[in-house]
């Protein structure tokens, strides 16, 4: 009896140092899967820090965790430290706002120059009112309306008029439309001017020679075909540029008299000399240009 209770004893004390080992295995596994978690967990912190490297562990680090991480330098107020890496020094860039110091000059300064385009903006505000609107509009002056229809009766009697004021001049009427009126005139024996008016406004000019048909086969005035002469088409297009220049349209008769006494300069085309040249003709043309305030004759190119 004595050595099967001696056995049971060992085989028992056999079974609770296994039962320990187990145990010790056991605690000794989850205390290092613990320690693991707590690495990992403290790597993530340390990267939402801004410190790489610290998700691994100590066997198991990142090689490259010892090129990035380096010892912070800490910099005085008022200077400032030119940035190193791998590649060499570089050029730092500081910006410096006059008037300030330059310990203020680290921070972005998007801020500070709004805030000085605001106040330079502000200084030179425009200041309007309807008060100022109003007074503003009193002092305009008022632009007369311009007589863009007058009666026949008034067209008539201006041409009249101008016609008497030169007796080397005779002037036709014609209204082939009603009411917009077509003079014919005779220049002596020099040359034949088609003028097209709307009321007193003078719309086109065409100017032929003396011996040149001025109607066309229906029997109305042709406003259209040019001269076949060179002369008289340089001469019709400085009767253009003269449309152009006396140009008055709250005095319309005054536009008309102006005009018809320039023209009325054409009547010694082929007799006056050149004011500059002294010459009567230049590659045989005669002077074609008549100066719009001395009536001078000149030549195209003696006049620039």
């Amino acid at each position: 009896m004595v050595a099967v209770k001696n056995q049971y004893v060992i085989i028992m004390s056999k079974q609770s140092t296994k039962k320990k080992k187990k145990k010790k295995k056991k605690r000794k596994t989850t205390g290092s899967h613990q320690a693991t978690q707590r690495e990992q967990e403290n790597g993530r912190t340390d990267l939402g820090r801004g410190e790489p490297g610290r998700l691994f562990s100590r066997h198991q680090r990142h090689p490259g965790a010892a090129l990035q991480r380096q010892p912070r330098v800490r910099v005085p107020e008022g200077r400032h430290e030119e940035p190193r890496d791998s590649g060499g020094p570089r050029e730092a860039v500081h910006l410096r706002v006059p008037g300030h110091p330059a310990g203020r000059q680290q921070g972005p300064q998007l801020q500070y120059h709004a805030g000085l385009a605001s106040s330079l903006l502000n200084q030179q505000s425009l200041k309007r009112s309807a008060n100022q609107m109003g007074a503003s509009a009193k002092r305009r002056p008022k632009v007369q309306p311009s007589t863009l229809v007058l009666p026949p009766q008034y067209v008539d009697d201006v041409i009249s008029r101008v016609g008497r004021m030169f007796p080397d001049m005779t002037i036709e009427l014609f209204r082939p439309n009603g009411t917009s009126a077509v003079l014919l005139v005779t220049l002596g024996k020099v040359l034949k001017a088609i003028v097209v008016m709307r009321s007193l406004f003078i719309d086109r000019t065409v100017v032929r020679g003396f011996n040149e048909n001025v109607y066309s086969e229906d029997g109305k005035l042709d406003i259209w075909t040019k001269s076949q002469y060179l002369v008289f088409q340089k001469v019709t297009d400085h009767a253009t540029t003269a449309l152009l220049h006396y140009q008055l349209p709250q005095m319309p008769d005054v536009v008309v008299r102006s005009f018809m006494t320039w023209l009325r300069s054409y009547i010694k085309l082929f007799q006056s000399s050149c004011q500059r040249c002294g010459r009567f003709l230049q590659e045989g043309l005669p002077p074609t240009w008549r100066d719009f305030r001395t009536l001078e004759a000149f030549h195209d190119t003696c006049r620039l």
